[in-house]
Formats: C-alpha cells, sequence, structure tokens
C-alpha cells in the first residue's frame, strides 16, 4: 500500500526553518546527522535480526522495517533542507557589511 508523502514533514521542539541564524542551521544539520546515523545502525540491527525469524513474522514485522526507513528518509529530507538553508545563510552573512 502506497502512502503519500506529507506536504510539510514535522519539525523537531525548537526548530524554526525560518531562522536568520547560520548557527541554527548548524545546529539542525548536526541534530539531523546524528539522527540519521542512530536510524542506520538501527536498520542494520533489524535486518540483521530478521534474517533470523519465520518467514511469517518477518512479513508482519517488515512494517517496522518500513516505518524506520519512512522515519530515516524525514531526517535526511530535514538535513538537505537545513544544509541549503546553511548555505543561504551564510551568503546573507558575506553580503553584510
Amino acid at each position: 500500500m502506497a502512502t503519500a508523502k506529507p506536504k510539510h514533514d514535522r519539525l523537531l521542539a525548537g526548530e524554526d526553518p525560518e531562522t536568520i541564524r547560520p548557527r541554527d542551521a548548524q545546529h539542525w544539520i548536526a541534530i539531523y546527522a546524528e539522527m540519521i546515523g542512530f536510524k542506520n545502525h538501527m536498520l542494520k540491527q533489524v535486518h540483521t535480526a530478521l534474517a533470523g525469524v519465520s518467514a511469517a513474522a518477518r512479513v508482519d514485522l517488515q512494517d517496522d522495517v518500513t516505518l524506520l526507513e519512512a522515519q530515516l528518509e524525514r531526517y535526511e529530507r530535514r538535513v538537505a533542507f537545513w544544509s541549503e538553508r546553511s548555505s543561504v545563510l551564510a551568503g546573507q552573512d558575506g553580503e553584510r557589511f
């Protein structure tokens, strides 16, 4: 079953996509990079563990894998957003006198 991607990703507490501070963008890049590393680690462990369960269990557990992958994709979109935002803000900083 295919699900539609949300128009806007859910933001973390305190995350302000309209910030004008380059330091904020760098902060969120670091946070999302940390979360991406965590999810990648989890997915590796889950894939390894799935090899040890029955086919019937694996079918149902695939929903968990799909959820983890969707969360990882959201984190990757957010880090891409903040990377772009950081570049824009850095350019604005360079334009100031």
